[in-house]
């Protein structure tokens, strides 16, 4: 490896290192401006690992969304990612279980991306421009309804009842817990699967694409074997990372940000040995 080529690598590992460090750093030292830095106990070592890889995520995104003068989406993504950790600080959640809190900017951020692309008309700005007719909308979409079909199965959701119960009795907190959430989680498990593709497609990307695949797997698989156990209560599952089953649908954040962080790797890496080469 020629001297230039291990410097590439130790910028890219500091990069790495630093980058997974701010979110939670910053959300510790609001803690103590709040005195609230009794919430921090770690409770779970896994989601303390999810919440560093969340905030090594927010900061790839950002730095594509700058490189493509997204400036919009980086103001949005940055506001969230300042204001949502003081938003929390008001709610007991240990460390431990905070990743969502590293991961909402970015999810946010995704969303409005491809609002700003579709508000200028401009589609480069992403590098979308050119979705190889269309398979990889075809599997993201096809993706989203089986996400779909699952959730339904899973809670044995009847429509038309959910909605008579809605009107009868539904609140603002009801609606939003309802139907905007997976209004959100749609088009982020169109994203999960139609993106791999598109790198594979255009890049030769194939780390994202593992890591579709496999996060697909598990979810099949589990689906499969708990079938028995359908519908489940309303105390199972949720919005939370892993697994993903029961609530398939609900569980984009993990995959989302493992895609970003291994593109950004694979990409790194090939960087890396054409300059060696």
């Amino acid at each position: 490896m020629s001297k230039d080529s291990f410097s590439a690598s130790t910028r890219i590992i500091l990069y790495f290192i630093t980058s997974a460090l701010v979110l939670p750093s910053y959300d510790f030292f609001i803690g103590i401006v709040l005195g609230r830095t009794e919430i921090f106990g770690v409770s779970d070592p896994f989601s303390v690992i999810i919440s560093f890889i969340s905030s090594l995520c927010f900061f790839i995104f950002l730095e594509k969304i700058l490189e493509n003068k997204m400036y919009f989406t980086a103001i949005i993504l940055c506001l969230s990612a300042l204001a949502l950790p003081v938003v929390y600080m008001q709610i007991p959640v240990q460390f431990g279980d905070r990743p969502l809190i590293y991961i909402t900017p970015t999810i946010l951020g995704v969303l409005v991306a491809f609002l700003e692309s579709f508000y200028r008309k401009n589609w480069r700005e992403i590098e979308i421009e050119d979705w190889k007719t269309e398979r990889s909308v075809q599997i993201g979409i096809l993706h989203s309804i089986l996400a779909i079909e699952m959730y339904v199965i899973n809670r044995g959701i009847n429509f038309t009842h959910l909605a008579s119960e809605l009107a009868r009795t539904g609140t603002l907190w009801s609606y939003l817990f309802v139907i905007i959430r997976q209004l959100i989680v749609i088009p982020l498990n169109f994203i999960i699967a139609a993106a791999p593709i598109y790198f594979y497609q255009k890049k030769k990307l194939k780390t994202p694409l593992a890591v579709f695949f496999t996060w697909f797997s598990i979810g099949a698989i589990l689906f499969i074997l708990k079938w028995d156990e359908y519908p489940v209560s309303l105390l199972s599952g949720g919005i939370g990372i892993f697994p993903p089953q029961p609530d398939y649908l609900l569980r984009p954040w993990l995959p989302l940000i493992l895609i970003i962080v291994s593109w950004k790797l694979e990409e790194s890496y090939r960087g890396e040995k054409e300059d060696s080469a």
